[in-house]
């Protein structure tokens, strides 16, 4: 197991996460640009000052406590030099999913509403690899 301590202090508003993830997981994306993830953590800010925008019927917006987390998760992320994800979009139940495509290959980091997170690997549409992560 790596540890990643994941830090944010956003309009005041502070979080810190300590996140164990498998070295087969997370660790196996390729180095990137990090100006993609300055428009994801953008995109992540602009969801905590208005998260009305995330509204619609049968649908619940992730939290402000969710919304943080993944801000956090998003920052430590970018400065081990991960790769962005493809997208960043609620899942509707009040979480947050990252996903990174490559080709054929699909990896999902689900931020749950609960705060739990779980690491999803594809190739094509079959499920190749699920890892649960730990916050401390």
């Amino acid at each position: 197991m790596t540890t990643l301590n994941i830090t944010s202090s956003i309009h005041n508003y502070k979080s810190k996460v300590d996140l164990k993830v498998d070295s087969q997981g997370i660790l196996s994306l390729e180095k990137i640009n990090p100006k993609a993830w300055q428009e994801i953590i953008d995109k992540l800010v602009g969801w905590q000052w208005d998260i009305e925008q995330l509204d619609d019927e049968g649908v619940t917006p992730p939290s402000e406590g969710i919304v943080q987390i993944a801000i956090g998760l998003a920052e430590r992320l970018d400065e081990e030099g991960y790769v962005a994800p493809s997208s960043v979009v609620p899942d509707g139940d009040g979480g947050v999913v990252f996903t990174h495509r490559n080709g054929d290959i699909i990896k999902k980091i689900h931020l749950w509403d609960d705060g739990s997170i779980c690491l999803s690997e594809y190739e094509s549409t079959s499920l190749i690899r699920r890892t649960n992560l730990s916050l401390i």
